[in-house]
């Protein structure tokens, strides 16, 4: 791999990590810690086995593999770019890539619009810090192209980084440990 692909993914990373509020060494060493885990290790940015997922076309693409109809149509909707139309485009070019990735760390976990976040979940990776985390969650309303408008509960995952909870952050990102 040539330097200068090197030195745009570090540009790229930077831009994101600016943009979402990724600054400090925490943030960041979770932030690449689930990249690296969503990419294969920085070898893929399409989920493997794509055309076999029920949510296909809707496959995992970027660096945080942004998957699923309602996430594609969220991330639409908060870029100044027209990426339903062609879903590939996450995959393919490396500013969408790792901006979907930035984007959903910043405001993509869809929860429910209560005001806090307290992991209750029926997964003990996450019901063990039940009297721990108590996060305040900011209600975001999006106009999609799918959809006339949608409202949804979120927080920035650098606040789980800040606490240091790698199982959290792993739930909250692909649903699993």
């Amino acid at each position: 791999v040539s330097q200068s692909r090197y030195e745009r993914l570090t540009h790229e990373l930077n831009t994101a990590f600016n943009k979402y509020n990724i600054l400090t060494c925490i943030r960041r060493i979770h932030f690449i810690a689930q990249v690296f885990h969503e990419t294969d290790r920085f070898r893929t940015t399409t989920e493997y086995n794509a055309s076999n997922k029920p949510y296909a076309p809707y496959v995992g693409r970027g660096l945080m593999q942004l998957t699923h109809s309602s996430n594609y149509n969220l991330y639409d909707a908060c870029v100044d770019d027209d990426i339903i139309s062609n879903i590939e485009v996450i995959a393919n070019e490396l500013f969408l890539s790792v901006d979907s990735a930035g984007w959903f760390w910043r405001q993509g976990v869809v929860l429910s619009t209560s005001r806090t976040w307290i992991p209750s979940s029926t997964s003990s990776v996450v019901s063990q810090f039940h009297n721990e985390i108590e996060i305040e969650k900011e209600i975001i309303t999006v106009r999609s192209s799918a959809e006339s408008q949608v409202t949804y509960g979120t927080f920035n995952l650098g606040v789980s980084a800040d606490g240091d909870y790698t199982d959290v952050i792993s739930y909250l990102v692909n649903g699993g440990s």
